[in-house]
């Protein structure tokens, strides 16, 4: 029993698993991991090189926006931005120099009288055309005339996103001079859509319905409220000749003491 196979051939049995029918288990090798087929290597490069041109093409409009804040630029300079740009990023620039208090149109070189923001008035009324503006982003500029400027160039750029543009016909974009241009008091709202310029026409119609019932009844029958007209100006324009001067005018009520 010595010479059968000595230690080694101990430690050998001793070591091998065997399974019950006798049969010594096959190794498992460890499964393969699948090979990269070269559409999913194209959709990779695809996907990175998308990546790539997005992050670019914002990279261009962010600094095209920092040029279009700063003081004012040349009409050429304007147009040309406008591959680079969109509409948010033209309402970005507009805020951006208003706030410096530079007129909202890029190739103006005026500064603002006030600050845009300072005031809450939201709302002119146009009595000779019975028109209501929304003279919000108005403010932002110094005249009637750029921000009729500005809004014409704003609908013209594009509304495809800027990292979509590489393939794209882009239409020429014409930046015009103030002087080019008529004055926009604001941006015409329909008061149906508007809740609160709603409330104020409804308060404002009950007001005239009560002061013709005082005058069918006579002196001495005032309901106690009056309404009372303000004049008040476009705002700040330009030195230069303005065609259309229109009065607009704010209409608040007053209480009067009827004693």
């Amino acid at each position: 029993m010595a010479g059968f196979g000595g230690p080694d051939a101990f430690h050998l049995m001793s070591s091998t698993v065997v399974e019950s029918d006798g049969k010594i288990p096959k190794k498992s090798n460890p499964p393969k991991k699948p090979q990269e087929t070269d559409e999913a290597k194209k959709r990779a490069k695809d996907l990175r090189q998308a990546v790539e041109e997005r992050v670019s093409a914002e990279k261009r409009a962010h600094q095209t926006v920092l040029l279009l804040i700063e003081d004012h630029v040349t009409v050429q300079v304007l147009q040309d931005a406008a591959k680079f740009i969109d509409g948010n990023y033209y309402g970005d620039i507009v805020t951006e120099r208003a706030i410096d208090k530079l007129c909202g149109y890029p190739i103006c070189p005026n500064r603002l009288k006030c600050d845009p923001y300072s005031s809450k008035q939201q709302y002119q009324i146009n009595v000779s055309t019975n028109t209501v503006y929304d003279v919000a982003e108005r403010k932002c500029f110094c005249s009637s005339r750029c921000y009729a400027a500005s809004v014409l160039y704003q609908k013209q750029l594009s509304e495809t996103p800027v990292w979509l543009r590489a393939n794209e016909r882009m239409e020429k974009v014409r930046a015009l001079q103030p002087g080019e241009v008529s004055g926009v008091h604001g941006k015409s709202i329909n008061l149906l859509e508007d809740d609160a310029v709603s409330k104020f026409a409804a308060e404002l119609k009950a007001l005239n319905l009560r002061d013709e019932e005082d005058t069918r009844k006579g002196p001495g029958s005032s309901s106690g409220t009056k309404a009372t007209v303000f004049p008040k100006t476009v705002g700040p324009d330009d030195s230069s000749k303005r065609e259309d001067q229109d009065q607009l005018y704010l209409v608040k009520e007053k209480a009067m003491d009827t004693e």
